[in-house]
């Protein structure tokens, strides 16, 4: 029995439900890493004085990259900090942009999302009607597709075989824009922590390099006027 194929609203909440999945299995991955380590450290309860001193180190040192995850996330830090802007975009696609202050980035986001599952979904629409032309051809009734050029076997199995290509390759487009959404917040984030006021100021300069004389750009500080000691 054929199974009945999803609606739009059903394909974007199981991409969404997917998405979220990737975010969650990922700091799942990360802490079950810290605990692991930790098990391990705590298997050296039997070494000598010397070496259980050492366990001790390492067992602490995991157990504060345990709770590394957690400071990313919910202690105070200078602002913006790369980390939590990572951090939150991976839990919540457009969140890390959010919390750079990026607000047309967050609608891009979503705007890149809705496309991709929007496109799926259009994808499987179309396999899904070539399949069940393909499967009323095989049993020599009519389809949606009968008398035209393609009513042929050959030509209704591509074209369900190139749709279903398609869906596949979109979705895993939707991994990979949503790793980019990860990134994106992470530079962005490093990028607003440099200093680009208009105090600053191009020098031009000759230098040396190892292929010989070039130019050298430099930033600097704008200097400041310096007031005069006597006015006229």
């Amino acid at each position: 029995m054929k199974s009945r194929p999803l609606t739009t609203h059903q394909t974007v909440v199981l991409c969404i439900i997917s998405t979220m999945r990737l975010g969650v299995c990922f700091l799942c991955f990360l802490v079950l890493t810290a605990s692991i380590r930790t098990l391990s450290a705590q298997s050296t309860d039997t070494l000598p004085a010397r070496e259980q001193i050492q366990s001790d180190s390492i067992s602490t040192n995991v157990k504060s990259e345990k709770n590394g995850l957690l400071k990313v996330l919910f202690s105070p830090q200078p602002y913006p900090t790369p980390g939590r802007a990572l951090a939150y975009s991976l839990i919540l696609p457009g969140a890390g942009q959010f919390y750079n202050k990026k607000y047309v980035k967050v609608g891009l986001v979503y705007g890149g999302f809705a496309a991709l599952f929007a496109g799926i979904n259009w994808q499987r629409d179309r396999e899904d009607r070539f399949q069940t032309a393909l499967e009323l051809r095989l049993a020599d009734l009519p389809h949606e597709f009968s008398g035209t050029s393609i009513d042929s076997e050959r030509a209704l199995r591509s074209r369900r075989d190139q749709y279903r290509k398609n869906r596949e390759l979109m979705t895993i487009g939707v991994g990979i824009f949503y790793l980019l959404n990860g990134l994106d917040a992470y530079v962005d984030a490093h990028l607003m922590q440099f200093d680009v006021s208009d105090d600053l100021s191009l020098h031009l300069s000759p230098a040396i390099t190892p292929a010989g004389f070039g130019i050298s750009l430099q930033a600097f500080p704008r200097p400041t006027p310096s007031t005069p000691l006597f006015h006229h």
